[in-house]
């Protein structure tokens, strides 16, 4: 029943969606908007150190705040080391233009605020204090603490909670006095504040002490019914992903929080913090600091068209093949099982002519989604590129290119596509959208396979049997600016990756990273090596998502890395797949 209703709200949505409601300028652009204090910050246990140079990179990556998370020597060694840590940091922070924004008290035993026993509260009080005294030592605008530690048998909660508040009574009181600004946080499975209705409970009557909410620490309730609980006791948050089995820490879209959701009730609330990501990088988490602006502007820029991206949800995939375009919903397919929310068959689309419907699309090759998701790019190796609006699948725009392999947008009412190996082929053909079928430049470039425009170097980048070019728009002509000789031959995959510094290459042995910076190419760091991968995408997560072929050039299976995971199209003669939100 709830499935049924669920689907009923997801039709109207769709036709909702096709009267063009939501494709006229984004309401969200001119009513909503991102608060100004919001900036960009991170726990800096995502550094690899705390030098002056690592601080200056942090700043140059887009980073504006930093919450200090104590190390284990420092927690471990003497006040007069921890002082002079502090205020060496706080100098090298402010030379770097960083501000620290926060501290996060160290927690276990001996800063337990929910320790029973009397006799041990006093030293776990002093401590708690000289963080405290340290934090205002960096000038910082919010202290996050612990209310506890864990595991917390059912028998002894009520006596935890009580402790935990006798605890915030004395340190509010200290705060006070200070000007400090303490914030407990709320915490997953057994340990205390693991509800809004607890930790709501916890603070009954402490009125100074706030809350931090952190994302991925709520099992028992959404991230969103949390905020809206607690309301404007938020004072500080801690962003990261997880699967609501346990904390993650992964950069949001990896897991299955809905941002648009978390947003959307922060802002209601009226919280005026700092977006402090608290990622942190394990095994299966392999980021740096350098990818938290990218993912934070995937966010504002899904928020900000938010009544589309409900339509589409944020961790969505393309996959092409045959006459077919289809988009899946990843964290509601189920094993192996993929769920479809959306498809597209040139072979029913009746605003194509014929000879396009019935023999030029017979095989889809690329997808690409673009202008925040309202169209997809299409190009067929049967012959043809196309432009199709997701909402009402109309085709605003189609060509004829001769084994067209890859297609992409440019400025100016612009598109490039890759022609490959076909008499008429071997080319970069450059269209006008206002005039279809009348290239308006042409290049050989001998199997051609991808084009990707850069939109941060105002490049397009082009892929062919064993060279990678860089060019660049010229009116109605595209000039050679530079070019380099792949690893390998066979070049197939192109695309750029969400911090716009590099661009995944295959070619018939393996896969690379191109970094447009140093024109260097290098191998994809836990990525395993495969004969003709025929796609490569991640997304803001570093999720991976690609496509080897089973037979011949095709493949029955999308698969997935970091997590891995892999969906069947057992009728489907899939080429590539990608991620619809990049």
């Amino acid at each position: 029943m709830n499935e049924g209703i669920a689907r009923l709200k997801y039709l109207i949505l769709l036709a909702v969606l096709a009267t063009g409601y939501v494709f006229q300028p984004c309401v969200a652009q001119g009513t909503k908007k991102i608060p100004e204090s919001w900036k960009l910050g991170t726990a800096s246990g995502l550094f690899p150190d705390l030098t002056p140079e690592t601080l200056r990179e942090v700043k140059a990556s887009g980073i504006e705040h930093v919450e200090l998370n104590w190390k284990p020597d420092l927690v471990n060694g003497t006040p007069a080391e921890r002082l002079a840590f502090v205020k060496n940091f706080y100098r090298d922070a402010k030379k770097a233009g960083l501000i620290v924004w926060s501290t996060h008290i160290p927690y276990g035993k001996k800063f337990d605020l929910a320790e029973t026993d009397p006799a041990k509260r006093p030293e776990i009080l002093r401590n708690a204090k000289e963080y405290i005294d340290l934090a205002m030592e960096m000038k910082v605008k919010q202290i996050v603490i612990h209310p506890s530690t864990e595991p917390i048998a059912d028998a002894e909660r009520t006596a935890k909670i009580a402790a935990c508040r006798e605890s915030l009574k004395e340190l509010s009181v200290y705060c006070r006095k200070k000007g400090a600004s303490l914030n407990i946080e709320c915490l997953p499975r057994t340990c205390l504040g693991n509800t809004s209705k607890e930790i709501l409970q916890i603070l009954d009557g402490i009125d100074n002490i706030g809350i931090c909410f952190d994302s991925n620490h709520l099992l028992k309730e959404t991230p969103q019914d949390f905020v809206r609980a607690v309301n404007k006791r938020i004072r500080m948050i801690h962003i990261s992903d997880y699967d609501n089995v346990n904390e993650r820490h992964w950069l949001p879209g990896k897991g299955v929080i809905d941002w648009n959701e978390v947003i959307s009730a922060l802002v209601e609330v009226g919280y005026q913090g700092s977006f402090m990501y608290e990622a942190v990088k394990k095994a299966d988490n392999d980021y740096s600091f350098k990818d938290l602006k990218p993912n934070y502007e995937s966010l504002k820029k899904a928020w900000l068209n938010q009544e589309y991206a409900q339509a589409i949800p944020p961790k969505s995939f393309l996959v092409c093949g045959d006459s077919k375009i289809l988009i899946v919903d990843y964290n509601k397919s189920r094993d192996s099982i993929p769920q479809v929310i959306w498809s597209w068959d040139a072979h029913e689309a009746q605003d194509l002519p014929e000879e396009f419907r019935n023999r030029k699309f017979n095989s889809t090759d690329d997808c690409k989604s673009i202008n925040n998701g309202k169209q997809i790019l299409i190009s067929s190796s049967s012959g043809a590129i196309a432009i199709l609006n997701v909402a009402d699948k109309k085709v605003t725009f189609f060509a004829e290119v001769p084994n067209a392999h890859s297609i992409t947008l440019l400025p100016g009412n612009r598109l490039a596509a890759a022609a490959s190996t076909h008499a008429k082929g071997n080319k970069i053909m450059l269209f006008d959208l206002n005039k279809p079928n009348q290239p308006l430049f042409t290049d050989s470039l001998y199997s051609a396979h991808g084009v990707v425009w850069d939109a941060k170097r105002e490049s397009l980048f082009a892929l062919g049997f064993d060279v990678l070019r860089e060019y660049k728009l010229n009116g109605n002509s595209l000039a050679l600016k530079a070019h380099w000789k792949i690893p390998g031959e066979g070049g197939h995959e192109l695309g750029l990756t969400s911090d716009e510094n590099t661009l995944f290459v295959t070619e018939h042995t393996g896969a690379w990273i191109f970094n447009q910076n140093d024109h260097q190419f290098t191998k994809i760091k836990g990525f395993p090596d495969a004969e003709n991968i025929k796609s490569l995408n991640r997304d803001r997560s570093g999720q991976y998502i690609f496509t080897i072929p089973e037979k011949s050039w095709w493949t029955y299976h999308v698969r997935f890395l970091a997590p891995e995971r892999s969906f069947a199209f057992p009728d489907m003669k899939v080429y590539k797949a990608r991620w619809f939100y990049q």
